[in-house]
């Protein structure tokens, strides 16, 4: 489960790099914009993945 939510948080922040790179191509400033959105969008999700991944290893360990 944690190499999931990390592997899954790897793939939103390429995802994310591949939005921006769009938006550095691209001329129109509406599509920009919505590249630069979408890569937004991507690297909250891949917070949310490192915070469950965290959250995991939190609730994974033995009581003390």
């Amino acid at each position: 489960m944690l190499e999931r939510a990390s592997k899954d948080a790897a793939e939103c922040l390429q995802r994310a790099a591949e939005c921006e790179a769009q938006a550095e191509r691209t001329k129109d400033p509406t599509a920009k914009q919505s590249f630069l959105d979408l890569a937004a969008r991507w690297r909250r999700i891949a917070t949310t993945f490192e915070y469950i991944e965290r959250v995991n290893q939190v609730l994974s360990r033995p009581n003390a």
